[in-house]
């Protein structure tokens, strides 16, 4: 395996599934908590940083993590519960999420050894908490002078819309702190009032990040990078559950950036041939999540 770390900045949570109004699964979650199990089923030991509940609840998770081969190092227990997502299925097996937690606390980590090979991903809200803010900040300027590549995934969930305009200046920072941004259709929509390519591309560059992926679910997904266009045709599925989807296809990206051996250097060189193979790799694992009722791999 190589000996390219990988670190993952996200929050924890307990997803709680439901179809049908009856619980059907329920297991540790969080997207880049997710993204991370789907690595360590790829053979990888990635890093989790965040902040762990000391209850019965953040125990078992911990247990949970161990045993899937993420490295618990960086986690910062807190006295805060865990927080609690419930996630309710529609017919198209899309969820609509409510959220149950403890008042966001701050939380400090030690230092990152973070090297020029190495990958960090992060996103979702904890990646735009206040609270958060000096702990990430730190960590994406580590990465930043290091070299290292940085995958930022937005995850903007309709619940989080109401606090879309304080946040949009942390998230315009955080992809300008990028190399990688990758987000659905729907996310950029909720930054920038488009769901047009072309003019979402062209925000992302304008704020500071040249690599953008952006997905559609089973649509087809697009890849701008070096000023090069890739559209990739998406496998029509019936999906049991899309939980979990977007972040397993950022467990397959990582994967496959390991495999191939691409760092921040070449993403603006890469080959058209070259991006399909990943992305035939990350939507394949996204496939297999969304035709489980698990979050990941």
């Amino acid at each position: 395996m190589s000996n390219r770390s990988i670190y993952g900045f996200g929050e924890i949570v307990f997803d709680i599934i439901f179809k049908n109004q009856q619980v059907i699964k329920s297991n540790p979650g969080g997207s880049v908590l997710n993204s991370l199990m789907s690595l360590g089923a790829l053979k990888h030991k990635p890093y989790l940083i965040s902040l762990l509940s000391n209850d019965e609840l953040g125990i078992s998770i911990k247990k949970h993590l161990t045993e899937r081969s993420v490295n618990v190092d960086y986690l910062s227990l807190t006295s805060r519960k865990t927080k609690i997502a419930l996630a309710f299925l529609d017919q198209n097996c899309n969820a609509d999420y409510v959220f149950y937690s403890d008042k966001e606390v701050d939380f400090q980590i030690s230092t990152v050894p973070i090297k020029s090979q190495d990958i960090l991903l992060f996103g979702s809200q904890a990646a735009v908490l206040p609270e958060n803010r000096e702990c990430l900040s730190q960590l994406l300027n580590a990465a930043k002078q290091a070299g290292s590549l940085s995958v930022y995934d937005p995850n903007i969930r309709p619940g989080a819309l109401q606090h879309i305009t304080q946040w949009k200046n942390i998230v315009f920072e955080n992809i300008r702190m990028s190399n990688i941004v990758r987000g659905s259709v729907d996310d950029f929509f909720h930054l920038f009032g488009t769901k047009d390519t072309e003019e979402v591309y062209r925000q992302v560059y304008d704020i500071g990040c040249q690599t953008v992926i952006v997905t559609n679910a089973e649509k087809k997904l697009v890849v701008y990078s070096g000023h090069e266009k890739i559209i990739f045709e998406v496998p029509a599925i019936s999906p049991l559950s899309t939980i979990g989807a977007g972040d397993t296809f950022n467990a397959g990206l990582i994967h496959m950036l390991i495999q191939k051996n691409v760092f921040v250097h070449d993403l603006k060189t890469l080959s058209g041939d070259l991006w399909r193979e990943i992305l035939s790799f990350a939507t394949g694992c996204a496939e297999k999540v969304c035709l489980s009722e698990n979050n990941y791999l």
